[in-house]
């Protein structure tokens, strides 16, 4: 009986949890870019501007993120007694680390994925990056759930 209840209350409160889960080697990039195609070579084309499209979009939310931080009063704070460093130059150090090291991980995660189907296969590049965009997607969400800056 507590595991019914227990499942039923995660689905209310998670009902994501519940969601099938796309792999990460799918998308609707990919799929839009292959659909009446006349060759593969028109569909790579295509994923790799929407590619380039999905890290312009990652690199802009960071940058708003980093910007809203210099031009936020509450972010000039001292961080600790020891330093003279504000709040907000250690979270825009800290975020801008952390996004080189999930620029690295993102780039050597996908080539694992695409590891699946074989460096040779007609799919491999074009498989790497809607794995990017994908990733993309998540880590914009990730950016975005800092949530407003502290009042």
């Amino acid at each position: 009986m507590k595991i019914k209840a227990f499942t039923l209350i995660t689905m209310i409160l998670f009902p994501s949890v519940c969601l099938a889960v796309t792999p990460l080697m799918a998308g609707s990039e990919k799929d839009a870019c292959y659909a009446k195609i006349d060759n593969r070579h028109e569909g790579e084309n295509c994923i790799a501007l929407q590619w380039k499209k999905s890290n312009k979009e990652v690199n802009r939310v960071l940058e708003k993120k980093l910007t809203s931080i210099i031009n936020d009063s509450n972010f000039m704070d001292p961080f600790n007694s020891k330093s003279e460093e504000t709040t907000g130059s250690v979270f825009q150090k800290r975020l801008s680390k952390s996004q080189k090291t999930w620029e690295r991980y993102k780039k050597d995660f996908c080539l694992a994925v695409a590891s699946q189907i074989g460096e040779e296969g007609f799919d491999y590049q074009p498989t790497i990056e809607q794995c990017e965009i994908n990733i993309n997607k998540r880590r914009i969400e990730e950016i975005n759930l800092m949530g407003d800056l502290p009042q």
